[in-house]
């Protein structure tokens, strides 16, 4: 299926050319997006890891270095299936971001285009507007703090939404296959908020497009609406191999229990929705979360073009930019607690406030419609004159209310009023002008450079602003330091370690080979999530829970005396603390407490209760009464891989055997090559029951739902290129039939 209409080699190099450009721009200039915030602490060492093990012929089902040990494959934000992500295989890591980084703002650039021609726009209108939307903050802001999932994912929002115009303008089972597809890949970037913000944003365009006095209004609804789910439906098929495991993980994370104050977390105050006409400059005024800066004009123009409302394109974006303002606004609305409680996926996320992105979007495109349809010049001076005064309210709304960390000069309120009466002029030139050589000719041009201009003269000091320095340069004096002390044993089992973020990045250990309690993950199992702080008598963090609490660091080095610590931070002493006679990773019991569930558990672990000698349980582990003065008998942990251990055990008596590793559904056991249960125990560690003797313990994990979805994402492909290639076929004989136009 043809995206966009045949173009010409010079434009499709322009094309090459401007997404070059725009890359530059937004990834090189300082600071650069290999020195951003989440690509260092997140997506660089995922990539590393994944890379790693994929070198070394493992898939990786498990990550056991963070978080106390957790899924890896299954977590979306790893992006492990997402198949341009290969290129980190073949490439390091910079190189192969800059890549996909320029490969996705082509593609958004192919779906503005595309999307431009299918709303009518003129040639210079569709790249005016594209520039602008890749420029924009929702865009840049993001890509300068490092979050790559999020961008790539933003890039498919023009080509969602041109796909999407075109089934509900002509319903074909290649149609829907295109979407579909696209829906997926989009999914499968890494930022599946995004995706869902996407999806509410597409109904809302296509329920726009249908209302009246469209024709047909209940046919038109149908066809998008009801064509949309079906590619949605479609879609997750294709991604079953990353979403089954995904909804397990989520299930058994630290988001398991939805609240209104979660999901009300990180949304636009009223104030912030100023960023919409006033740039932040470098000035720290909006954090990247809540910029939606895009241009001064294009929220003018943008304004004027969503209220022609006789154009049922106009309508799909206006209702598009209302729901984006109502999710994004919060509990600030009256219908957010609505929307709580009836939009699926809505409490399982929070900073809502990136529901701006469709607003931006869909001004952006009014603002196409409105510089693409002639009007008369008593109608364009109107709406122009009408959105001049909102830009003047919003700069005065800013001035009184935005907490600035630097003041704002008191000149720029009218620079940007001198700058948007320049291009509200041109615009009004290129809609009201009767000559066609001013509407085709110099003012376009004009307008066009003004516009980028001002965007492109916001970028830098935006990104400026919002720099922050990771610590790095210690974390390989650490790596040494636990090399010299043997703590790299022969097993392979990865030292555990407590250090700070001020001293190193949480994810850093899966480059450099340790374990650490705490992660940088928007998904924690909530066993060890809730241990983590209520062991400490401390309540685990609500609105932020990508990070443990920096109150844990207070604790000392060792605070935890449950998971095998065998290094951490002394502050008193300003240096790495090292001990060889941790307690154990691996233990014996011969005594057993059955509790009502984990939290039962944990809650005793907190009060004291040895968990050494007496395991909590939460199931019959089949082991008779323990005997009075039984010796626990001795494990020697021989193996440790991620996804294998191998235990060594010897005891007098039955007794169960005791891993400080998360617990997980799908991990199991087997004793001397027979399988035997792996069962939860102290709230979050693994255990295996073990009849008395010398025993070999293998420890595997196999994730439950990978052949499952595996299957299924094979299995709707291939439906989906059948139905496609069905249908082209059958277009083809119709075509070349006697009587019947050639097939071009």
């Amino acid at each position: 299926m043809r995206l966009l209409p045949r173009e010409r080699p010079r434009h499709l190099l322009l094309a090459a050319g401007a997404s070059v450009a725009l890359t530059a721009l937004a990834c090189l200039t300082p600071p650069a997006v290999f020195e951003s915030q989440d690509w260092l602490l997140l997506h660089l060492p995922g990539k590393a890891y994944a890379v790693f093990s994929l070198a070394n012929g493992r898939l990786p089902l498990w990550n056991p270095h963070v978080g106390l040990g957790r899924p890896f494959l299954a977590d979306m934000e790893m992006a492990v299936l997402y198949p341009p992500n290969l290129l980190y295989l073949a490439l390091d890591p910079a190189t192969a971001l800059l890549v996909l980084t320029l490969a996705h703002f082509a593609l958004a650039l192919a779906g503005l285009l595309g999307l431009g021609r299918a709303l009518g726009f003129p040639r210079w209108v569709a790249w005016l507007i594209s520039g602008c939307f890749l420029w924009s903050a929702p865009v840049v802001a993001k890509l300068s703090a490092g979050q790559v999932p999020y961008v790539q994912a933003t890039c498919y929002l023009p080509l969602l939404a041109l796909l999407a115009l075109r089934l509900q303008d002509g319903f074909s089972a290649v149609r829907l296959a295109g979407l579909a597809t696209a829906l997926g890949l989009q999914l499968l970037c890494g930022h599946p908020q995004i995706a869902w913000v996407s999806w509410l944003g597409l109904g809302a365009f296509l329920l726009g497009r249908a209302l009246p006095p469209a024709d047909r209004p209940l046919r038109s609804a149908a066809a998008g609406v009801g064509g949309f789910g079906l590619a949605l439906l479609a879609g997750f098929g294709l991604c079953a191999a990353m979403l089954l495991p995904f909804f397990e993980l989520a299930a058994q994370g630290n988001r398991v229990e939805p609240s209104l104050r979660f999901a009300s977390g990180a949304t636009m105050e009223w104030w912030y929705w100023t960023s919409l006409v006033v740039p932040d400059g470098g000035r720290r005024a909006f954090y990247w979360e809540f910029n939606l800066y895009a241009g001064l004009l294009p929220g003018v123009a943008g304004l004027a073009g969503l209220l022609h409302l006789r154009d049922r394109n106009a309508r799909g974006l206006l209702l598009t930019a209302v729901v984006g303002a109502l999710v994004a606004a919060g509990p600030r609305t009256p219908v957010f607690p609505l929307l709580y409680a009836i939009v699926p996926g809505l409490s399982g996320f929070h900073i809502h406030a990136r529901a701006g992105l469709l607003v931006v979007f869909a001004l952006l495109l009014g603002a196409g419609l409105f510089l693409s349809r002639p009007r008369g010049t008593v109608a364009a001076v109107r709406a122009l004159a009408a959105g001049s005064a909102l830009v003047l309210a919003g700069a005065l709304a800013f001035r009184g209310t935005a907490p600035l960390v630097e003041p704002i000069p008191s000149s720029l309120p009218l620079e940007r009023l001198a700058l948007a009466g320049a291009a509200a002029l041109l615009a009004g030139l290129v809609v009201a002008g009767r000559s066609p050589r001013i509407r085709a000719g110099l003012a376009p041009a004009a307008l066009s450079a003004l516009v980028l201009l001002e965007i492109g003269a916001t970028i830098g000091p935006a990104k400026r602003g919002w720099r922050i320095v990771i610590p790095t340069e210690g974390e390989r004096l650490i790596f040494d330091a636990l090399r010299r002390a043997g703590l790299y044993g022969p097993s392979g089992a990865p030292p555990r370690v407590a250090l700070p973020p001020m001293l190193s990045r949480a994810n850093a250990s899966l480059i450099y080979g340790w374990s650490d309690f705490a992660g940088y993950n928007s998904l924690t199992l909530n066993r060890t999530w809730v241990y983590l702080h209520r062991a400490l008598g401390l309540d685990p963090p609500l609105d932020e829970n990508t990070y443990v609490s920096d109150r844990i660091y207070e604790r000392g080095p060792f605070p935890y005396d449950s998971m095998g610590l065998s290094a951490g931070w002394d502050a008193a002493q300003g240096r790495l603390a090292v001990r060889r006679e941790a307690d154990p990773r691996a233990y014996l019991v011969t005594a057993t407490r059955r509790v009502g569930d984990w939290r039962e558990a944990i809650g005793l672990m907190a009060s004291g209760h040895d968990f050494h000698r007496e395991a909590l349980v939460e199931t019959d582990t089949g082991l008779p009464p323990a005997r009075a003065g039984a010796p626990p008998g001795r494990v020697v942990l021989s193996t440790f891989e991620p996804e294998r251990i191998v235990l060594e055990t010897e005891s007098a008596s039955p007794g169960l055997l005791v891993l400080a590793e998360a617990w997980y559904p799908g991990w199991s056991a087997t004793v001397d090559g027979r399988a035997a249960p792996c069962l939860p125990a102290n709230g979050w560690m693994r255990a295996v029951p073990l009849p008395p003797g010398r025993h070999e313990v293998r420890l595997t994990f196999r994730s439950r739902w990978l052949a499952t979805g595996s299957l299924v994402s094979f299995a709707t492909a291939m439906a989906l290129a059948a139905t496609a290639w069905k249908a082209r076929r059958r277009a083809g004989l119709l075509l070349t039939r006697p009587g019947a136009a050639p097939a071009r």
